[in-house]
């Protein structure tokens, strides 16, 4: 079975920004991803974007935050 590619979508407003994208990895490594403190690696150096914090609901319709 072939599957068509599906481009990253994002929105923004003053306060938020709504991302989503495919990602062709097994849940499991998305997950491990998305509640591990590798999560601050995917966000560049200090002197291009600087977290101070995120949280997460892993759980089905939940959400992730990051500051």
């Amino acid at each position: 079975m072939m599957l068509g590619h599906s481009w990253p979508q994002a929105m923004a407003n003053a306060e938020t920004v709504m991302a989503a994208a495919e990602i062709l990895a097994e849940p499991e490594v998305i997950f491990t991803a998305l509640v591990t403190n590798e999560v601050e690696r995917w966000w560049g150096s200090a002197d291009m974007y600087r977290m101070t914090g995120w949280t997460a609901d892993p759980r089905v319709g939940g959400w992730w935050s990051v500051t």
